[in-house]
């Protein structure tokens, strides 16, 4: 159960981002002219590039067989997707590290833009998690574009499949794969699969790439425990722009297909 004192610290840093993010700080001096603060955000677009097996149309475009189609994309859930479905592997205390993590990431947006939940089956995930090394990808769908972090003592990865070549689909489900590389016994292997399950999730609900700075989460080789005011700001404007890419079942994997 939360306290009243850690609860009042909790809502006290979340408007003290959101006053960085939307320059609301500026106003507690009120005789000094000063820049907004504002925490910087970082790119979190990602860039796919495709070739057109035959002659296609694409958003009015007309593609010829060899064509090379390159877009930037962004993705966040939409609200008709909501709650997303997380399957966890039982192993290592995954279940427990994704289950503090989606809490981490909904505090953040924690005006409904994204809610997640555990789900047992992983036939209906929208989202797996699991201990143990990727698998291939199949033949019959587009390459993966796998996003990748790799602390000392643990390391992960996360594969998003992307149509190709309209590059219009993000194929569910998305999987997370995160691996300790020293035995789960040690304090220093529990502290990198949770911040790790967090890195990874971060790269799931939409942060497609990594940040630049090693203060933040989504670095690529994360040593803090929690999004920093970067990555929260960075996720807000994500969540409140548009969507390049619709959800959908991995049942369509004809390239352009419907």
């Amino acid at each position: 159960m939360t306290d009243a004192s850690t609860q009042g610290r909790r809502d006290a840093g979340t408007w003290r981002r959101w006053a960085a993010i939307f320059g609301l700080a500026a106003l507690a001096a009120c005789t000094t002219i000063a820049e907004p603060l504002r925490p910087a955000i970082y790119g979190y677009s990602l860039i796919v590039s495709d070739t057109v097996v035959g002659d296609t149309t694409i958003g009015g475009v007309d593609y010829f067989a060899g064509d090379t189609v390159t877009d930037t994309v962004d993705f966040h859930w939409p609200a008709s997707a909501l709650p997303v479905r997380i399957w966890v592997q039982d192993t290592v205390g995954l279940p427990g590290y994704a289950a503090a993590a989606i809490a981490e990431w909904k505090h953040i947006l924690q005006y409904g833009e994204l809610d997640a939940v555990l789900v047992g089956d992983s036939a209906t995930a929208d989202v797996i998690v699991r201990g143990s090394a990727p698998a291939p990808a199949p033949a019959a769908r587009p390459a993966a574009r796998r996003l990748h972090a790799a602390p000392a003592a643990c390391e992960g990865g996360t594969d998003v499949f992307i149509s190709a070549p309209d590059h219009t689909k993000l194929w569910l489900p998305v999987r997370v794969y995160v691996l300790p590389k020293y035995p789960v016994t040690l304090p220093e292997t529990q502290a990198c699969l949770a911040r790790v399950t967090m890195h990874e999730l971060g790269h799931a609900f939409g942060l497609f790439r990594h940040s630049p700075d090693s203060l933040d989460l989504m670095y690529g080789f994360p040593d803090v425990d929690a999004p920093s005011e970067a990555d929260a700001a960075t996720i807000l404007i994500l969540y409140h722009q548009a969507s390049d890419l619709t959800p959908r079942p991995a049942t369509d994997t004809l390239p352009g297909g419907p």
